[in-house]
Order: C-alpha cells, then structure tokens, then sequence
C-alpha cells in the first residue's frame, strides 16, 4: 500500500511548537519580497497540548502514571508499552531508564512527545516507535536523553526499516539534548517528512544510514552532529534542504554518502561533510543541487573502486550532481584526498554565478518564468474518502523550482485540511514530470468541490 504523506506544509505549521517565537515566515535572503517564500511559517503553541500522559521506566518495568481519559488506553509487558489514543492534544512524557524495553504510539492525531531525560535502550526491536499523522519530538530536563536501539550481532533478524526512532508520518526534532544510535540498524527513520528545527541533537548509526525519511528532510535551525558506517542523511523520495543552523555529518563506510537524495537544497546554515570509505560522496543528489547561500565545506578522503562487472571505475566525490550544479552565493569548500576521486562530478549543467548582488542572487533571480502543465484526476468513495491523481509537467526549457502542490476549495479558497500528498516541495528540470497522489475526507471539504493550485519559485 502507497504511503500517503501529509504536506510539508503540515510540518512547518506547528514547527515552531518548542521553540522560542520566531518570525512569521521564512523569506529567500536576496529574492525580493514579492517572490514567494521558501515555506509557510505559523506560529503554535505547545500549551495546547492540554492533555498530559506520564509514562515512567524503572529498570525492568514501565507505568502510567496519569489517569487517562476515554480515548486512550495502553498495554504494558515488563519494559514495553504500547499506546493507542484517538484524541488531539496530548503530550506523551517519557522519563525514567531501562535497557531492555520500548515505546510504542500510535495516535491517530496529531502528538507531542517529550523526553524527560530519558534513558532507553532495546533488545530486538525499535526504542521508540511512532504511528501518527505528525509527531514533534523534545527533550526536557537537565540532563540529555538517550534513545539506543538493539544488539549489534548478525544473529538478530532485523526487520526493514528497523530504527532506534521510527516514526510513521511526519516529524518535527524541535529542542533540547537528545542523542539517538542505531547499533542494529538506522537511527532515524521517517516515513514523511522530517524537519530539524532546533536542539542539540546527535545520531549515529553503526551499521546502517543514520537518518532516513521517505519523503524531504529539512534543516531549519539547531546543531545536528551525524556519525554513520553507510549514508549519514538520506532523503529516499525527496529532497533535503538546508536553511538555517549547523550540520556536521560523518560516513566511514565505502559508497556512504554524507547526503543523499534526489536534490539538495543550501539557503543558508553551516553543512561541513567528511566522508571517509571508497567511492564515498559528501553530497550525492539523483538529480540537481542548488548552493544558493551559506557554507558547504566538504572533505572526501577515499580512493575509486573498480567494478569487475561494469569494467570501470566508482569514484569517490565531494558533490556528486546528475543533472544541474548551481553555485551561487554560497560560500563552498571542496577538499579530495583519495586515489581517482572528484571535487564535483557533475553530468548535467554546471552553473556558477558571480557572488551576491544587492537585493537578488542574480541568475536565479532572474529565471524566467514557467508555466506547468498539470492534469487532475479525482473520484469520492462509498465511505466519504476522496482520492486523486495530480500529474505535473514542466514543458519549457527552464528549471522550475520549489514546486509547491495546494488544494483548496473552488469556492471559498481556503485549504482543504488535512490533505495527505505522495510528495510535494520539488523541482521540475525542463521535460520532466512529477505524479503526485491526493487523499482526503469529504467532511473536510466545507462542500467545496477541490482546486488544485501548483505555485513555485519561478512558476507563473
């Protein structure tokens, strides 16, 4: 079955939850004002999560402290716990320590989960699992919390997409120390959208990626350290993109990457990649990367790898780009080590601008204009449930980018939320298509008959 995503958008709508307030939107720094922005921001706040859950571990045993209203309900096996709530606003506490249980949510609302310095460790299975349409996730207390999961031993069968943290929808990493390590497998898996937002957050990873997200992963502000064998951060369907805050990001393993993904975004922020394996690449994107402002330091230490069955070699590089380089204000610095290895490898468009000007950053800000092609397709269930088909394509000979899907009612022009997407926040190079799914329910409609609006960067 096709995991339906809630929108990026639903991610930065309560991103601020644990965070100090910040401004109400977050603007390309350069792109005049008039231009749309990298993404919508609202402000939220944590104290509507009115309702609280206190879950204790002591050693051996875990308990619910609080008295749970009608909607919510727990199992309890020694160490482990598994919760099922059909209500919104609650806030899950987590304190105490074991080193041989789990957590288990599964919420059909929206949740907060705060780590009271907490310390857990698994056996065999994920730490910390979450089933909900968005989760934020925080630490609180004095001290760090730890999340570590299972036994490094090939005797342990390890199911896929096994993590230390695994989270099945949307996230958001808003505050605090946490420290998260997958030694059987990920530390972070994300079947949506993960956004980094704040904190002091450190992950690794001893014999798989560290972090994984279906869909695009975002860095918006906060000090994330990554230390992996394989891919340090990975973005399977999507892009990562890079806006705010420092990212230090670790592979030791040969053809691990320190990013990976479709394409990958730099605004701003600190990224500094050290990859150390063979044919290994600090930035490795299927499609195109854009370094628009910020620092992108990167440092690739391994030698090529020849490959008996291709005749050839796989080296090693600092960006590995597929379609399109663009290097604009940012400030990037490029050091390889290794045998045979690249600085950029690059087998599309490579595309330098001059630095910064006043007011724009020149050649993207003077883009021309796309028009989109998109074909929709819907049909409503017996049951309320709708779902569609959006088939975007860029038919002109520009790249377009920050490629925003929205649907709104046809009459009043108002979103229709919740609204789960197949993807979403991407970019278009000339001829390509993108098909996006749709689903939603008919009550959250108004009685609006659906409109789909495709917006972008340089999208008429």
């Amino acid at each position: 079955m096709l995991y339906m995503k809630r929108i990026l958008y639903a991610l930065i709508l309560l991103a601020t939850a644990c965070t100090a307030p910040q401004p109400d939107a977050v603007v390309l720094p350069g792109i005049p004002k008039e231009t749309p922005r990298l993404h919508d921001a609202a402000r939220f706040d944590a104290n509507s999560f009115k309702l609280s859950v206190d879950v204790r571990y002591n050693g051996d045993t875990v308990i619910v402290v609080s008295d749970l209203p009608e909607g919510i309900t727990y199992r309890a096996n020694g160490a482990d716990i598994v919760i099922n709530s059909t209500l919104d606003g609650v806030e899950y506490v987590l304190s105490g320590g074991m080193n041989k249980g789990s957590f288990s949510l599964l919420s059909q609302k929206p949740a907060l989960l705060s780590l009271s310095s907490i310390a857990i460790k698994s056996q065999k299975r994920n730490a910390v699992t979450v089933s909900a349409p968005l989760v934020y996730v925080r630490a609180v207390g004095e001290s760090p919390s730890y999340i570590i999961d299972g036994v490094p031993t090939d005797t342990v069968y390890v199911p896929k997409n096994a993590a230390a943290v695994r989270i099945e929808g949307d996230a958001v990493l808003c505050s605090g120390n946490i420290a998260l390590r997958g030694e059987r497998s990920s530390a972070v898996h994300c079947s949506g959208h993960l956004l980094f937002n704040g904190g002091n957050i450190s992950v690794e990873a001893s014999r798989k990626d560290a972090v994984v997200a279906d869909s695009a992963i975002f860095v918006a502000d906060g000090n994330i350290r990554v230390i992996a064998t394989a891919d340090a951060f990975k973005s399977k369907k999507g892009s990562v993109t890079v806006a705010g805050g420092n990212l230090l990001l670790h592979s030791t393993g040969n053809k691990g990457d320190g990013i990976q993904a479709r394409n990958v975004y730099l605004f701003g922020g600190n990224v500094q990649a050290v990859v150390e394996g063979d044919a290994a690449r600090g930035i490795n994107s299927k499609a195109a990367v854009y370094l628009v402002d910020g620092i992108l330091s990167v440092e690739s230490n391994g030698n090529a790898i020849f490959s008996e069955k291709k005749a050839d070699y796989t080296s090693g590089a600092c960006i590995k780009s597929e379609t399109h380089l663009y290097i604009g204000n940012a400030t990037v610095s490029l050091r390889n080590n290794g045998d045979g290895g690249k600085g950029v490898n690059c087998n599309g468009i490579m595309q330098m601008d001059g630095g910064y000007k006043e007011g724009n950053y020149q050649a993207i800000a003077k883009m021309p204009k796309v028009t989109l092609s998109k074909e929709v397709t819907t049909s409503k269930a017996d049951n309320g449930e709708w779902s569609g088909n959006i088939v975007v394509k860029n038919t002109s000979s520009t790249p377009a980018l920050m490629i925003r899907i929205n649907v709104v009612g046809a009459k009043d022009g108002d979103q229709i939320l919740p609204m789960f997407y197949s993807d979403n926040y991407f970019s278009l190079l000339p001829g390509e298509e993108r098909h996006i799914d749709i689903n939603w329910k008919d009550v959250d409609t108004r009685g609006n008959a659906p409109k789909v609006v495709v917006t972008g960067y340089n999208v008429n």
